[in-house]
C-alpha cells in the first residue's frame, strides 16, 4: 500500500531549458522594441554632445557593453541592440533576448567644442537610466574615463564629458528558475532597452506632463528592471523614483521621460549643455519644441531610419 502511495503521489516538476523556452514562447510578452509599425511617435536617440567622440564611445563599449558604429562628421551611435525598426528574421518572440531585437533606442555621440562642465546638483538632466545585463566593474569605468558619484545598489555615473547615468543590474545575469522567468517577463526582468528613460528636472512637473500629452506621450506605469514585489517594497537594486515624478511613453515599452519635482535646473553658464535632443520619428509632422522646462525635442520622419 505504501508503495503504491508514493507511485501515485504528484512529483515535482523539473524544467529542462527547451521545456522552460517553450513555456516563456507562450506567455503573454509585453510590447517589443520593434512593434513600432502603427506608433505616431517613436523614440529614436538622445543627442549626447562631446568633446572626445572617441573617448566617450570607449567608454560606452568597454565599461558598458554598448556597441557603438561611426558616422559622418566623427559622430557615433551607441545602443544596446539593433536600431533598424524591422524585426530581424532570426528573432523568436518568447525565446530570443530582447538584445537582439529591432528598433532599439541610441545615444548620439555629437562632437562638440564648447561642453559645459557637469554640474550635477543643477544640470536638467537628472540621469538617463540604463539595465545592464551583468554586474560592472567600477575599475573599468574609471579606467575610461568614468566619475562613480556614488552607488548602493544603483549607481549614479558620469559618463566622460558630462552625461550623467544611472546604472541597474537585471536579475537575468543568471538563469533564472521557471517560476522567476515568469515572473520576470510580467514584471520587467529584461525590459525591452536596456536604455530605459532620461529623467529631467520639472519645476511643475504636472505642467510639463501636460505639455508632453498634448504632443502623443502619454502616463504610463514606472518600468522596471527587476520584478517588484510589493510585499517586500522597495528595492536598492531598482528604486523607486522620486516622490511626486511622472512617467510618460510615446510608445508601449519604448523610450520614455520622467518628470522629477526639483526647481534647481538651471541652463549652463558657459558653452552647451551635455545633453541634446531627444529625436523622435513621425510621419505626419516635423518640428523643433521645447518643454516647459527648456528641454529639446526633434520630430521627423528621417528618424524612421
Amino acid at each position: 500500500m505504501l508503495a503504491a502511495a508514493t507511485v501515485m503521489r504528484p512529483q515535482p516538476q523539473i524544467l529542462d531549458r527547451r521545456a522552460l523556452l517553450q513555456t516563456l514562447a507562450l506567455a503573454p510578452l509585453p510590447a517589443q522594441a520593434a512593434t513600432f509599425t502603427d506608433a505616431a511617435l517613436i523614440p529614436r536617440s538622445l543627442v549626447v554632445n562631446c568633446v572626445d567622440v572617441p573617448a566617450t564611445a570607449a567608454f560606452f563599449t568597454e565599461a558598458l557593453g554598448m556597441t557603438v558604429t561611426a558616422e559622418r562628421g566623427g559622430a557615433a551611435r551607441a545602443s544596446f541592440g539593433p536600431t533598424a525598426l524591422e524585426r530581424p528574421k532570426d528573432f523568436t518572440l518568447g525565446v530570443s533576448s530582447f538584445d537582439v531585437d529591432g528598433g532599439h533606442f541610441s545615444l548620439e555621440l555629437q562632437p562638440a567644442k564648447d561642453v559645459a562642465p557637469a554640474s550635477p546638483e543643477t544640470d536638467a538632466v537628472l540621469y538617463v537610466q540604463i539595465a545592464l545585463p551583468l554586474q560592472f566593474r567600477a575599475s573599468r569605468m574609471v579606467t575610461y574615463g568614468g566619475e562613480l558619484r556614488d552607488g548602493y545598489g544603483a549607481w549614479s555615473v558620469g559618463a566622460p564629458g558630462g552625461l550623467p547615468l544611472r546604472l541597474l543590474v537585471g536579475m537575468n545575469a543568471a538563469s533564472p528558475s521557471h517560476c522567476d522567468a515568469i515572473t520576470a517577463i510580467h514584471a520587467g526582468d529584461e525590459p525591452p532597452d536596456r536604455l530605459m528613460y532620461v529623467a529631467y528636472r520639472s519645476r511643475d512637473a504636472r505642467k510639463s506632463a501636460a505639455w508632453y500629452e498634448s504632443r502623443g506621450f502619454k502616463r504610463a506605469p514606472y518600468p522596471r528592471a527587476r520584478p517588484f514585489d510589493k510585499k517586500e517594497g522597495e528595492s536598492p537594486f531598482d528604486p523607486n523614483p522620486p516622490k511626486g515624478s511622472i512617467y510618460l511613453e510615446a510608445a508601449p515599452s519604448s523610450f520614455g521621460v520622467l518628470l522629477v519635482p526639483d526647481r534647481r535646473a538651471k541652463p549652463p553658464s558657459t558653452g552647451v549643455a551635455a545633453v541634446g535632443a531627444l529625436r523622435l520619428a513621425a510621419r505626419d509632422r516635423a518640428e523643433r519644441i521645447q518643454d516647459p522646462d527648456g528641454n529639446v525635442l526633434e520630430i521627423a520622419a528621417d528618424f524612421l531610419k
